[in-house]
């Protein structure tokens, strides 16, 4: 890409000050000519291709392209033919196989007849920003799968999954410590070798028993480049290298008392040292394991309490009118127990929105305040294209945490009462692509608030599930009493439809858990829920639920006929 030549001194110089710009540019240039050949490439952007300056000249870029690459440059390259310029975000593969994400501001170049003769190319490389909307992707996926109806345990591996495409050569691990924080068993690692995870599952802690029970004797992130070198790996280092993994890196996940719950770890099969990069990764991970075996736990709790409660009504039903006392003592016993985890969900729903609110939303919104006033400071020189790339991923980070804010604690749901909190819901579902009819009186409430939550938090995983499963892009949730003063809630869909006598098998065995659990707490408030559904025909949820003036009154009123 050398100016005309000219004679002169002054024409040299100018030459010679062109070319030492563009070979120091950090972005990278590349012109083609009239054949898609490459007749100039800038030391910035051989290296970002992996090459030297002389293996890229003469070549045609498709060299460093995939197949749906090729398919790009020639739409583009006929734009640039037809003299058009533009910009656009495009992904190269280089010499040793890595993807190179780059932004591409492409301009045609005609000589002085106007006829096409090549394009001139600036490229930007832009792979930290994609990889930070990647990972922002998957904490709202993430978030959204750990509030499901997913069952805990295929919870954790998905969310292991998910991260590892993040992370390319990872493999993802969580081990769940027992409650006297002497052992650590096997949680979810569905990329590592099963006869692996059998060796460590029930592994020791302690000061020198590898990454994760070392990670959790010193309650500090253990980091292990080297598993064959590594002492801390002595007693466990044949069974790492027997299945390939070089290193791991482990850090403790605490609960809200500061007693470690979990490890979760990242194994590589070469030695690796991890990058800030990586550091933050794993710190922003480690909030989303936390939520997840925090569920997790909830789960079994409600489990354990719910065969209580079926052991205690057996031997109930074997009393007198003195043990029929009892069990409606018990029953008000676990009432309040259900208000207890439902009162500790929502506090924690507030305390995460809060957290975001107040720490992650107001630092993100002052970093926009300080870009702008970065920008107004640098004036002209201020570098335009990379300020606003930095504001609009700011500003993307926004409006997702707004949206998990919401998501995590809905203010209708508080303020408005269920039916106008439903209306929102609906809203909200909408903008995932499912029309959703609500139909509720105006103003329409419930005096309970754990009912008011526990019926908002049933409609909005139905209709996750009509979203997910059902295949149909409208739902329909009314809510209303019934006669004898019950509040009735019906979820409907006309979609895929399936066989209830299948989820009943399933439920507390995999993939019924989430309705399993639904049930129990619509049970455990005195209440039931009807399933009516067949493959191909569509489902019907209705929840009944009993308020609590009429289980302090059962009978009726008599009629004023």
């Amino acid at each position: 890409m050398n100016p005309p030549t000219a004679s002169g001194g002054k024409e040299t110089h100018d030459n010679e000050r062109y070319r030492r710009i563009v070979e120091a540019a950090e972005e990278g240039i590349i012109t083609i000519d009239v054949h898609a050949l490459v007749d100039f490439v800038n030391p910035k952007m051989a290296r970002m291709l992996g090459c030297s300056v002389e293996e890229v000249l003469g070549c045609t870029m498709t060299d460093f392209m995939d197949d749906e690459g090729r398919r790009l440059f020639a739409y583009y390259l006929e734009r640039r033919q037809h003299g058009v310029s533009e910009q656009y975000d495009f992904k190269f593969i280089a010499k040793h196989g890595e993807e190179l994400w780059v932004s591409v501001t492409t301009n045609p170049l005609l000589d002085d007849e106007g006829r096409y003769v090549g394009a001139l190319a600036l490229f930007s490389e832009i792979g930290e920003r994609r990889e930070a909307q990647r990972l922002l992707a998957w904490e709202k996926d993430a978030l959204e799968t750990i509030g499901g109806t997913t069952s805990p345990v295929d919870v954790l591996d998905e969310l292991m999954l998910g991260l590892e495409r993040q992370l390319p050569g990872a493999l993802c691990s969580i081990l769940l410590v027992d409650e006297n924080e002497q052992h650590l068993h096997h949680g979810a690692a569905p990329s590592l070798p099963d006869a692996y995870n059998r060796v460590i599952d029930g592994v020791p802690v302690g000061p020198q028993t590898g990454s994760c029970g070392t990670a959790v004797f010193t309650r500090g992130q253990i980091i292990v480049c080297d598993i064959a070198t590594d002492p801390l790996w002595d007693d466990y280092r044949a069974y790492a290298l027997e299945h390939g993994l070089r290193a791991c890196w482990s850090t403790p996940v605490t609960d809200t008392e500061g007693k470690v719950m979990a490890t979760f770890a990242l194994y590589y099969r070469e030695p690796r040292q991890p990058h800030a990069r990586d550091l933050l990764t794993i710190e922003r991970a480690v909030h989303i394991v936390y939520l997840a075996v925090e569920r997790m736990r909830a789960e079994e709790r409600l489990a354990i309490s719910q065969t209580e409660l079926r052991q205690a009504n057996e031997r109930l039903s074997l009393s007198n009118e003195k043990l029929e006392r009892r069990v409606n003592a018990r029953t008000q016993q676990l009432r309040a127990l259900a208000t207890e985890l439902t009162y500790a969900e929502e506090r924690e729903r507030l305390r995460m929105a809060d957290i975001m609110h107040e720490g992650l939303l107001q630092s993100l919104a002052a970093t926009v305040i300080r870009l702008e006033s970065l920008r107004k400071h640098l004036g002209p020189e201020a570098p335009s294209q990379v300020l606003d790339d930095a504001q609009g991923m700011v500003e993307d980070a926004i409006n997702v945490g707004k949206s998990v804010m919401h998501d995590l604690y809905p203010p209708a749901l508080h303020t408005l009462g269920l039916g106008e909190a439903l209306r929102w819901l609906g809203l909200q579902h909408a903008q995932k692509g499912i029309e959703v009819d609500v139909e509720a009186a105006v103003n329409f409430d419930v005096q309970e608030t754990e009912l008011r939550i526990t019926l908002f938090r049933a409609a909005n995983e139905l209709l996750v599930n009509v979203r997910k499963h059902a295949n149909i892009k409208r739902a329909k949730v009314a809510v209303g009493l019934t006669r004898e003063g019950s509040v009735r809630m019906l979820v409907k869909d006309c979609g895929a439809g399936f066989s209830p006598a299948d989820i009943r098998a399933k439920e507390g065995f995999g993939g019924g858990f989430g309705l399993f659990s639904l049930r129990e707490r619509i049970e455990a408030l005195g209440g039931k829920v009807e399933i009516e559904s067949s493959p191909g025909q569509g489902s019907r949820f209705i929840l009944i639920v009993p308020t609590l003036a009429q289980i302090e009154n059962p009978t009726p009123p008599p009629s004023s006929e």
